[in-house]
């Protein structure tokens, strides 16, 4: 294999891992308020509690986050 192909290869599979390795800074997410009814609140302030669970969703917290 010549010298080149030799750099380009290395250099391709450099570049593969960097792109594999960047993760997003955040995630979107949309949804829905519902009373007990299931009706849709209008108009009203929600609070909302976003938590990561190690494992299962009863495992330990993570990461929490409220507003």
């Amino acid at each position: 294999m010549s010298p080149f192909r030799t750099l380009l290869s290395v250099a391709a599979i450099f570049v593969a891992v960097s792109i594999n390795a960047q993760t997003p800074e955040a995630f979107n997410y949309q949804g829905v308020a519902r009373d007990a009814g299931g009706d849709a609140l209008a108009n009203t302030t929600v609070g909302v509690r976003f938590q990561l669970h190690q494992g299962t969703a009863v495992g330990t917290v993570v990461y929490s986050e409220t507003h």
